[in-house]
């Protein structure tokens, strides 16, 4: 057969046509969307797919680049959108990579993302004040100037501009795209978050919202001060500093926040909102406290998608009061099959204001797992009347107190982590017995297998799952810890008295912060966390805890029995 006939016999088949032409249609629409901005996109990739990096303010700062311009696209579900277009040459389109519709219960044909423009302070003609979502189009306000961009018939994004700069106007330095329904919280300083969601065309079970990171020129400066003596001094040398004659420690375990406002129990429904409130004004009630140490589950992963969000909400009691704080990680707080996960948690939040944690590049990795401390406490006098510490003037090696907190990754603490105790306290003063440890999973030996005494409720008695080896315990008391407090049993807040080696140690449990954690045993088991307090002129350490109502079962830690 001729190559002539071959292809009259091609042509004359419809199928072959019809494919013909679906291929030449399907060609031309890649090239007209392309030609769009539209691209094809041939699966959606999770954020949590690789490690996340994440700025604290003062890098930001130092950064120096502003928002220019903020805008929604709107992209056909198999394609992606490619950026806009830059409004000068020294200006770059960042998009947030997280969808907007992330919680979308009805059905739409686009996905919608949030481009960000940012520009060089130096370079920048516009200097942004506000940024608002709008279904309408007339300007919010008189205010300054205003450009919008439509995304829908009943979305705009509205953007409030000044053409001259001034030292006193807050400028927009960062942009976040936050999850959440009416408990959704940003609480750190200087991000304005904005409670109305971004009402796109479709239903959402927990809707998008924006917060602004907005900074004025003046406050540069006392922002990188504060955050310098923290980041150089503070936390890179893992030590808190403390003129008064007591340090109280708050223990908050168990949170359990997710992304959406709660979990229920059939009929009954627990409200993360009655998590924060909770917290917020206990934590107020107790007053003076200068540490709070959270001993895992602070989210559950399980109702979280956007795990900033949850996170910020959970922490949102402690940002706003602006209390050090030092996280390990729990059960909950993390995909077991997605390490990234934990990795990109931990980035965050030592990102965040007034927190001890370390990302991930200062980990030391040949411990087991990431969240492992040894905090060091110093009683020292002001070096002036302005009351501020020549810290130069420390002696690093002869702390007042420690607080050591360890990762029980997969239900385990191990022997790299027993050397860690030995390394950090074999320089101690045998005298000094301010030293106390913390994780979330409890050691084997929290379930006494003969009669005990105890203070507090001691309710979960199935075996503990883990592999950890029973001398750990050992270890810690050869390193003169004098409690060991945990989370993970939610109806367990009791201190177990545990004498070992003719040497004593308290095992205590922290007991469920979060509403939303499950309670089998005691459905309304009220919800609380301990509180230790080190009493540096007196030599003790005592603990109490405290519900929503009170402080209740106050105990000596040190000397034990007092």
């Amino acid at each position: 057969m001729s190559i002539k006939s071959t292809l009259g016999s091609l042509v004359r088949n419809r199928k072959v046509l019809f494919l013909l032409f679906v291929g030449l249609f399907f060609t031309v629409s890649v090239h007209t969307l392309h030609g769009q901005g539209i691209t094809v996109q041939y699966k959606e990739i999770s954020p949590h797919n690789q490690v996340l990096t994440y700025a604290p303010i003062s890098q930001t700062i130092a950064d120096n680049y502003l928002v220019t311009d903020v805008q929604i696209r709107k992209c056909m579900k198999g394609f992606s959108c490619s950026a806009p277009k830059p409004s000068s040459s020294k200006s770059t389109w960042h998009k947030i990579d997280t969808k907007l519709n992330l919680h979308e219960i009805s059905f739409s044909s686009y996905n919608y993302y949030m481009y960000v423009e940012k520009t060089h302070g130096p370079d920048a003609s516009v200097f942004v004040t506000d940024v608002q979502f709008n279904p309408s189009d007339k300007a919010p306000n008189d205010k300054n100037k205003w450009k919008k961009h439509k995304v829908t018939s009943n979305l705009y994004v509205w953007i409030n501009y000044m053409e001259q700069p001034d030292f006193e106007t807050p400028y927009i330095r960062d942009v976040n795209l936050l999850f959440g329904t009416h408990d959704m919280k940003d609480t750190r300083e200087h991000w304005k978050f904005n409670p109305a969601p971004i009402a796109l065309p479709m239903k959402q079970s927990v809707q998008p919202h924006a917060s602004l990171l907005a900074i004025s020129v003046n406050d540069e400066m006392p922002i990188i001060n504060t955050a310098t003596e923290f980041e150089s001094i503070l936390k890179k040398n893992s030590l808190i500093t403390t003129r008064e004659p007591k340090f109280k420690i708050a223990q908050l375990s168990d949170l359990h926040i997710g992304s959406d406002q709660g979990r229920c129990f059939g009929e009954e429904c627990k409200f993360d909102s009655g998590t924060l409130d909770f917290i917020s004004s206990a934590l107020e009630s107790e007053g003076d406290i200068k540490l709070v140490v959270i001993t895992g589950d602070l989210i559950d992963i399980e109702r979280v998608k956007h795990i900033e969000s949850a996170v910020l909400k959970a922490l949102s009691p402690i940002l706003a009061l602006k209390i050090p704080f030092v996280f390990t990680f729990g059960d909950s707080d993390w995909d077991w099959n997605n390490y990234h996960t934990k990795i990109n948690i931990l980035n965050f939040v030592s990102s965040l204001p007034n927190c001890y944690n370390k990302d991930v590049s200062q980990a030391d990795h040949r411990m087991h797992g990431l969240t492992n401390y040894n905090i060091k406490v110093y009683r020292e006098p002001p070096a002036s009347d302005d009351n501020k510490y020549d810290y130069n003037k420390l002696d690093l090696g002869n702390p007042d107190a420690i607080v050591t907190v360890l990762d029980s990754e997969f239900a385990e603490v191990d022997a790299t982590q027993s050397n860690f105790m030995y390394r950090v306290t074999s320089h101690l003063s045998p005298d000094m017995n301010h030293r106390l440890l913390f994780f979330h999973y409890p050691l084997p030996n929290f379930r006494p297998d003969k009669q005990f005494k105890l203070i507090g409720s001691y309710n979960e008695k199935h075996k503990l799952e883990t592999p950890t080896d029973r001398k750990f315990l050992i270890d810690a008391i050869d390193c003169g810890y004098k409690a060991i407090s945990v989370g993970h049993e939610h109806e367990n807040d009791a201190c177990i008295w545990k004498t070992e080696s003719n040497k004593d140690v308290l095992l205590c449990y922290s007991g469920i912060a979060g509403e939303s954690g499950i309670t089998k045993l005691e459905k309304d088991f009220s919800r609380r966390f301990r509180i230790f307090q080190i009493d540096f002129d007196n030599n003790n350490i005592l603990s109490w805890k405290r519900t929503a109502k009170e402080p209740f079962d106050p105990q000596a830690i040190w000397p034990l029995g007092q």
